[in-house]
């Protein structure tokens, strides 16, 4: 954590993300406000999956949502 505080070193998404939790910080502690965007729990708890996502899972995420997305478009 030393490490981190002087910025000798970053923290991953996935430490990042239980670390906010642990210390019980929203995503609007970070710049991401509820006014803006609205988000309720399940836009947050997607968020936070999203944001700790590989790459390679965000992809997949992102092709099952725009399957999603157009099926219900129809």
């Amino acid at each position: 954590m030393s490490k981190v505080e002087r910025g000798l070193s970053r923290l991953n998404t996935e430490s990042f993300l239980k670390m906010a939790e642990i210390l019980s910080f929203s995503l609007e502690d970070f710049g991401i406000s509820n006014k803006n965007y609205q988000l309720n729990k399940d836009k947050e708890e997607i968020l936070k999956i999203l944001l700790a996502a590989s790459p390679k899972k965000l992809k997949a995420y992102l092709e099952v949502l725009k399957t999603i997305d157009k099926v219900l478009s129809e």
